[in-house]
């Protein structure tokens, strides 16, 4: 694997993380009720420390 397809493979998964992370927060209302404010935030935190560190990962992508 060369680097320009390890560049693409992390940009796909930067670019399906929202999509992914939304499905897991409905998954969760789904078996606990509605999401609290405060539990939106802890998502959507996660999503921004897990966005941060693929952009770490591939700094040109």
């Amino acid at each position: 694997m060369d680097m320009n397809m390890i560049q693409q493979l992390l940009s796909t998964v930067s670019e399906a993380l929202p999509t992914y992370l939304k499905s897991l927060e409905q998954e969760f209302e789904n078996e606990h009720g509605k999401i609290s404010e405060e539990q939106r935030e802890v998502f959507d935190f996660v999503q921004k420390k897990a966005k941060d560190f693929l952009a770490q990962m591939n700094p040109l992508g």
